[in-house]
């Protein structure tokens, strides 16, 4: 019985020692990281002291007034190297004039399709929009417009007349009907050919050739 209070003290132990050593771990990655983030701001601190003291030398050089003697331009530009150096130290200047420019990006050269050919001075969009404001000819005009003027019923008439002159005699509604496709037996399509002949009738377009037939004006 003596011994429960050390076994059940051994696995708890092992425990924290096991996270004392996790903890000692953690603990030199956080302080190499904080070394790591000092050493860069001392970096970034000295290339901003770097730059003011440039600004500053700038500054004072963009208030300097050059003489119009090509010798005393050239002395000026040398004081003003010596107070550039004296002020920023030898090493600062020859790192600043090493410092590499920043690369330029590079323009991307036209597209073949982009660039306009000079033995083609009009496009195919171009043409194609001519070509359609260009005035149509007189012939396929007028047929257009035929076209555009013939109606469903009108055709339908057209057909007929060119029906009962084929036949070479007279024809009933039945008959004019069964020659446009349609079926004899039904009463609805023959009497609607037959209203239709009728109206032609009246327009002069055939004739009547007896009771219930009709035949085309050259036939009479």
């Amino acid at each position: 019985m003596a011994n429960a209070p050390a076994q059940t003290a051994a696995p708890l132990y092992a425990g924290l020692r096991k996270l004392e050593a996790q903890l000692a771990e953690r603990r030199d990655a956080l302080e190499r990281g904080r070394d790591l983030l000092e050493s860069r701001i001392a970096g970034v601190d000295k290339e901003l002291s770097d730059v003011a003291a440039t600004y500053s030398v700038l500054k004072k050089l963009a208030l300097m007034e050059l003489p119009n003697d090509h010798q005393a331009h050239v002395a000026a530009v040398c004081d003003a190297e010596a107070v550039v150096k004296e002020a920023l130290g030898e090493a600062q200047v020859r790192a600043i004039e090493n410092r590499p420019l920043p690369a330029l990006e590079a323009v991307p050269a036209p597209r073949a399709e982009e660039t306009p050919a000079d033995d083609d001075p009009m496009s195919e969009e171009h043409g194609a929009m001519l070509k359609r404001l260009a005035p149509e000819e007189p012939q396929k005009k007028e047929k257009k417009k035929e076209k555009e003027k013939i109606s469903p019923a009108a055709a339908r008439r057209e057909r007929v007349t060119e029906i009962l002159a084929a036949s070479g005699e007279p024809m009933t509604a039945r008959q004019v009907a069964e020659a446009l496709g349609h079926s004899g037996t039904d009463r609805t399509r023959v009497e609607g050919i037959r209203t239709l002949l009728n109206s032609m009738l009246a327009k002069a377009d055939i004739v009547r050739a007896g009771r219930g037939l009709y035949a085309a004006t050259t036939g009479c």
